[in-house]
């Protein structure tokens, strides 16, 4: 496990590294599949600006609790 506090931190290839598997579940996720991948472990998510934290909670939080 690598603790960093900034993307700038990173080089090109370890933010590849760590951003492919995302867009291998998310293709999936696509084509149907929605397999547990995430069960068990910690998910982080990075949000440059406030407002696209805002919008991806709320989204979440009608997903989970039904609401329109």
């Amino acid at each position: 496990m690598q603790h960093f506090i900034a993307v700038s931190d990173l080089t090109s290839e370890a933010i590849h590294e760590l951003l492919a598997p995302a867009v291998k579940l998310k293709k999936e996720y696509f084509e149907g599949g929605n397999r547990p991948f995430f069960k068990g472990k910690v998910l982080v998510m990075i949000f440059q600006q406030a407002h696209n934290r805002l919008h991806a909670q709320k989204a979440i939080l009608a997903k989970l609790f039904a609401v329109a």
